[in-house]
């Protein structure tokens, strides 16, 4: 029977706390129990746990309660803009310059430019000639599976293999999709299977 060299009680082996080895693919026992492993994980997180103090603007700061957005030249609440430390700034403070909803679509541009070779305006122009519906359910509003709201967001399907874009989708048809992972066969089978 093994014992634990930190609380120095004889324990079994299915007791004891085992570490996997990923570089060796090799999974062998510590030297102590589980019940020290758990009081000294929760001891290190409690010790690293640090209190989050919010990040705020100080009252006599220049943007303290609006500004205008470099990107849209539209005139926002300050809410709308995103805050984070900088030294050189007011009370090393700073404001960005992008209001929050220009990022966001900076990173989709990007993103889809990046993931799909094609631009945001090509992006929008397919929405348009789609009418702003799912090329399969013909919907134009849907529910996000994680949030529960109503988005009008339509996601871009492509071929895996050629990696060409072919229309733009709902979620859950790109879900479905994506599960079938583009097997025609299986696909026809559920058809006949739906229509027994």
């Amino acid at each position: 029977m093994p014992v634990c060299k930190k609380c120095a009680k004889q324990v079994s082996f299915d007791d004891m706390h085992y570490q996997t080895n990923r570089s060796k693919d090799a999974r062998y026992m510590s030297s102590h129990c589980m019940d020290c492993q758990r009081e000294y994980q929760f001891q290190y997180k409690k010790k690293k746990a640090n209190l989050k103090v919010p990040l705020a603007l100080p009252n006599d700061h220049p943007f303290s309660n609006d500004r205008t957005s470099n990107e849209c030249g539209e005139f926002k609440l300050a809410k709308n803009f995103s805050i984070g430390r900088d030294s050189r700034s007011f009370k090393a403070i700073a404001m960005q310059s992008k209001c929050k909803s220009c990022k966001e679509t900076q990173k989709s541009k990007a993103f889809i430019k990046r993931r799909y070779g094609i631009t945001y305006e090509e992006y929008l122009q397919r929405l348009e000639d789609q009418d702003n519906k799912c090329a399969i359910w013909r919907s134009s509003v849907h529910k996000n599976k994680r949030t529960g709201k109503l988005v009008q967001t339509l996601f871009i399907d492509h071929d895996y293999s050629t990696g060409k874009v072919r229309s733009l989708l709902c979620s859950p048809c790109n879900h479905a999709l994506g599960q079938f992972k583009d097997n025609k066969a299986a696909l026809f089978r559920a058809i006949k299977y739906l229509t027994q």
